[in-house]
C-alpha cells in the first residue's frame, strides 16, 4: 500500500497532543515542519517498496546487477533492462544438469549461441571411419560458438605469445561454475 507525504503528515498531526501550542491549520509553522518530515517518511516508504520489488527477479530494477552477479552473467553495456531481466530468470529457472542441452540453454542465457559436442573413445565395435579418440576423451567436450572474437598472431607480436587468442567473454567462467568436475571443456569457433 503506497502512502503519500500527505498521509504521513496527517498521521503525524493525529499523534500530536491537543491544545493551542499544537496547531493543525495548514499555514502553521508546526504543520510545515511535519510536512517536511512527512516528505522524508514517504521517500523512505517508496524506497522500501522498491526494495521489495528488487528482491523479486521478475520485477528487479536497481538490484539487477546484483542478480546478474549471482547468476554469473555479465550483460553487454547496451542490453535493455528487460532482456537482462529475462536472462536472469532463465538462469534461475535452469535446474542444473549435465546434458548438452543444459549447457546450450545456459549459454543462451548469457547471450551466446553454442553447440556442444561430446567425444566417444574408439573401441571395439566402433564404426569404420570413427575418429580415434583415446579413453581420456570420454571426459572432454567441446563448446563451439560463432560469437567469439579471434585475435591472430601478428608480425609485431612478441615471441611466446599465442598464435591465436579466443575471446569468449564470460562464457568459460559461466560454464566452469556448472560443468561436471571430472570433465574438461574445449572451446572452438565455427
Amino acid at each position: 500500500m503506497r502512502l503519500t507525504a500527505d498521509d504521513y503528515r496527517a498521521a503525524l498531526q493525529a499523534l500530536l497532543p491537543t491544545g493551542l501550542v499544537w496547531p493543525r491549520d495548514p499555514d502553521a509553522t508546526w504543520t510545515a515542519l511535519l510536512a517536511a518530515l512527512a516528505d522524508e517518511l514517504a521517500r523512505c516508504h517508496d524506497a522500501a517498496e522498491r526494495l521489495v520489488d528488487d528482491a523479486d527477479p521478475r520485477t528487479v530494477d536497481a538490484l539487477l546487477p546484483d542478480w546478474e552477479t549471482l547468476c554469473g552473467l555479465v550483460p553487454s553495456p547496451d542490453a535493455p533492462a528487460a532482456a537482462r531481466r529475462e536472462a536472469v530468470l532463465l538462469v534461475l529457472a535452469l535446474r542444473g544438469g549435465q546434458t548438452p542441452q543444459y549447457f546450450i540453454d545456459l549459454a543462451a542465457a548469457a547471450g551466446f549461441t553454442v553447440t556442444v559436442e561430446e567425444f566417444d573413445p574408439f573401441m571395439a565395435g566402433s564404426t569404420a571411419g570413427s575418429l580415434l579418440y583415446g579413453d581420456a576423451w570420454q571426459f572432454a567436450w567441446r563448446v563451439t560458438t560463432l560469437e567469439a572474437q579471434v585475435t591472430a598472431f601478428t608480425a609485431g607480436a612478441r615471441a611466446g605469445e599465442a598464435l591465436t587468442t579466443l575471446n569468449l567473454g564470460d562464457l568459460p567462467a559461466l560454464i566452469a561454475r556448472r560443468q561436471p568436475a571430472h570433465t574438461h571443456v574445449l572451446y572452438a569457433v565455427a
